[in-house]
């Protein structure tokens, strides 16, 4: 669509249907329900029991935390959540943006107010926020919506402005410098794969492959950047060549095996291999 008639019809959607599990088109059979193994809403999940997990929603504390390491208290007094959003600004995009840079111009911090007070800081202040792990910069941003003893912010940021030298800052302004690079019980490769040995039908299947495929190109964005840090930075360079060979090595390996698993065994070896 040109931009003029965007302009012309905005706000524009994709067409979209209402009630779709009333006339069967969720499931290939036409039935009239959903796209479950009981074809119903399932509160109690079937396929996460027969993958072995958990099938109903649950609460596990992240750690370091409160509860799960009250050791870390009294030095880390402090609960962060980094599921804070703006329109503006998506993951790691737009900060380039004049117009929406100058929305949302700087990384913040949100904190209660009496917190900020007990601490000695105010709105507009820069900020280290620190854990065992490391620390990321942030401006103060004093709101009545958090908890006293939490504090939140948004994640992926950068500076357009920034040091080339030094990735234009990120090392200083990205939250990911405090957390460790570790996944839910069920990451989506973990899900894919066993998505994909538990699928009943060609559709359960392809989905299993974009699941456990996204998976995949997350880990190698993310694999990169953790690896080096885990070594001296003389075996870094070693590391990251090992790390480069792997990934074409992989994908050769498969190319050349898939086709005698297929012919062989079928295509949930292909799965079970895995």
């Amino acid at each position: 669509m040109p931009l003029k008639e965007l302009q012309e019809n905005a706000p524009a959607y994709i067409p979209f249907e209402y009630h779709k599990h009333e006339r069967g088109l969720f499931r290939p059979d036409g039935s009239p329900s959903f796209a479950t193994p009981t074809g119903r809403i399932e509160l109690w999940s079937n396929f996460y029991n027969n993958a072995g997990l958990d099938p109903l929603p649950y609460f596990e504390e992240p750690s370091p935390g409160p509860g799960a390491t009250p050791e870390l208290l009294e030095e880390y007094p402090l609960v962060l959540t980094t599921g804070a959003r703006n329109p503006t600004l998506f993951h790691s995009e737009h900060r380039q943006i004049k117009h929406l840079r100058a929305v949302h111009p700087d990384p913040l911090v949100q904190i209660n107010p009496a917190t900020a007070q007990k601490y000695g800081v105010k709105d507009g202040d820069w900020v280290w926020l620190e854990n065992q792990m490391g620390r990321c910069k942030r401006r103060v941003s004093e709101t009545p919506i958090v908890n006293e003893q939490t504090i939140s912010i948004d994640h992926g940021w950068w500076f357009p402005e920034g040091d080339p030298g030094k990735l234009f800052d990120v090392f200083d302004l990205n939250v990911n410098q405090l957390f460790k690079y570790i996944p839910g019980k069920a990451g989506l490769t973990l899900l894919g794969s066993l998505m994909g040995l538990f699928a009943t039908s060609t559709a359960m299947f392809l989905a299993s492959r974009v699941l456990e495929g996204f998976g995949m190109g997350m880990i190698s964005v993310i694999g990169p950047n953790v690896m080096p840090r885990l070594f001296p930075l003389k075996n870094q360079g070693l590391v990251m060549g090992i790390w480069s060979l792997w990934v074409p090595m992989g994908s050769m390996i498969a190319f050349l095996t898939t086709p005698l698993l297929y012919g062989s065994f079928g295509w949930t070896s292909l799965i079970q291999t895995q």
